[in-house]
């Protein structure tokens, strides 16, 4: 049921409008736990079943982005290869989440933050390469933002 939930806030978001930037350098993006880059003006609408953890994206040209199990999404340059140099590809599961907050794919040695939505730093720790574990059970229910170097990711503690 959270997860439709979850899922439901993600149409309203998309469906509140298609985000572009405000300049023509950078984009809103729609990132899959596969790190694929989708800019939000090809995003049409997520197509989820009943009882199953994965979803897919559809495009505006029909293509079909299958087996998605988590995005998030960020402004990034037009030359989303560019975006890949000062960016980390983390992922983050469980979301939403209880206690420990898991992290894939960092890289190397980086500082993570906790954020409130009104971007007030509530937990600060260091990574290392590899999987990494944030003890969030302090927190109280709510939406956050993890920030590790220029990713922002949301993230639900409940």
């Amino acid at each position: 049921m959270k997860k439709k939930l979850l899922l439901c806030c993600t149409i309203l978001f998309l469906c509140a409008g298609r985000l572009v930037a405000q300049n023509d350098e950078k984009v809103w993006h729609m990132i899959t736990d596969t790190r694929l880059y989708i800019p939000m003006e090809q995003v049409e609408y997520l197509l989820f079943a009943d009882e199953s953890l994965l979803f897919s994206v559809v495009k505006t040209n029909n293509e079909i982005i299958s087996d998605v199990a988590s995005v998030s999404f960020a402004e990034v340059p037009l030359a989303v290869e560019d975006a890949h140099n000062d960016r980390f590809d983390i992922s983050i599961f469980p979301n939403p989440v209880a206690s420990y907050l898991h992290l894939q794919g960092i890289s190397q040695a980086a500082t993570a933050q906790v954020l409130s939505l009104d971007g007030a730093v509530l937990i600060e720790t260091a990574l290392q390469p590899g999987k990494a574990d944030i003890n969030l059970s302090a927190l109280t229910p709510g939406v956050y933002m993890l920030k590790v170097n220029n990713t922002v990711v949301k993230f639900i503690k409940k």
